[in-house]
């Protein structure tokens, strides 16, 4: 039996720690060159690698960049990749009096080529409760939300241009704006709507769901949908992403009662249905998960068993993501 001296274990540890300063120091000269290269003043470019290497997004103020170099004046960083920032932003808002005149103005305005950044429309019920849950004043009424990128001639044209296209829907309080303070106000507001959304119902819980179907089927989709809503013995908000033919639902239920949970599963499955007859899929963000696998074989129908048989040559012990997406038995 061969032993060997107790140094070796220290030995062995001080090796893996010279490799690994080896290989940041090395990292640290490429990314040290790279930075130099575009202009990044020096006294910067250590802290930028520093936040480059411990994953964390950076921003390079634009002055530091001299015009003329690699990166186009507007442009900022995110964990060390560059991305173009728009030289001027507006966000808008309007309400309607329907969610068919909400979306339609939003189908309306793709078909005529106006470019626009984010859009979201938002139901009556969920406005109700972004006014409650972030103390603003919006009409109470079915909105849009709207933000277009571009030149400061071209965000101001593609508002203008909108507004009519709104008008011709129904739309009232057509407001936009360039100032950031209002537009990360408007998008706060939106991005909290989830939140809101319990508080309309203090002590439930939302079982969500979502679909997505071609533009051109979308108004018809979401107008069946609020029907269906209008029927049911709790509130369900409805908001999304109508720019790219998805919306969600909030179904609020009480923790706790199986009659509002099959209320709520019986709804989840006519929304799937509609969108599949729709040509639309039974997800457009949320994933399939546990809760629509038999939505997916709804929609897929063979294919899921070719999902199937990947999943048993790549996972045999089903350890990855067990019991979603894909049984390995029906």
């Amino acid at each position: 039996m061969i032993f060997l001296p107790a140094a070796v274990p220290l030995l062995v540890l001080l090796l893996v720690v010279f490799l690994v300063v080896l290989v940041v120091l090395v990292e640290l000269r490429v990314l040290s060159y790279a930075y130099r290269k575009i202009g990044i003043r020096p006294r910067y470019v250590f802290l930028i690698m520093l936040l480059t290497l411990l994953g964390s997004g950076v921003n390079i103020p634009l002055y530091q960049i001299p015009a003329g170099r690699m990166l186009a004046p507007h442009t900022k960083w995110l964990y060390g990749v560059p991305y173009a920032v728009p030289e001027a932003m507006s966000a808008a808002t309007c309400s309607f009096p329907d969610i068919a005149g909400a979306v339609n103005t939003v189908i309306q305005t793709l078909q005529a080529g106006i470019p626009i950044a984010r859009s979201e429309a938002l139901c009556a019920t969920t406005m109700k409760a972004i006014n409650a849950y972030s103390k603003t004043a919006y009409r109470e009424q079915p909105a849009l939300f709207l933000e277009f990128h571009g030149t400061q001639a071209g965000v101001e044209e593609q508002a203008k241009l909108v507004q009519d296209i709104a008008h011709e829907n129904g739309g009232m309080d057509f407001e936009w704006t360039t100032k950031a303070e209002d537009r990360n106000r408007l998008w706060t507001a939106r991005h909290q709507a989830y939140f809101a959304c319990l508080q309309l119902r203090p002590g439930s819980r939302a079982v969500s769901t979502d679909v997505c179907v071609p533009i051109s089927r979308l108004t018809e989709c979401i107008v069946e949908t609020s029907k269906d809503i209008s029927r049911a013995s709790m509130p369900i908000p409805l908001f999304g992403h109508v720019g790219d033919g998805n919306f969600h639902c909030e179904i609020l239920i009480l923790p706790g009662d199986e009659t509002e949970l099959a209320e709520a599963r019986a709804f989840n499955e006519r929304v799937v249905n509609r969108a599949l007859a729709m040509e639309g899929t039974c997800t457009g963000e949320h994933g399939i998960g546990f809760g629509k696998m038999r939505s997916l074989r709804k929609e897929l129908g063979e294919a899921v068993e070719l999902m199937q048989s990947l999943k048993r040559a790549i996972d045999p012990e089903n350890l990855m993501n067990p019991g979603k997406v894909v049984a390995l038995s029906d």
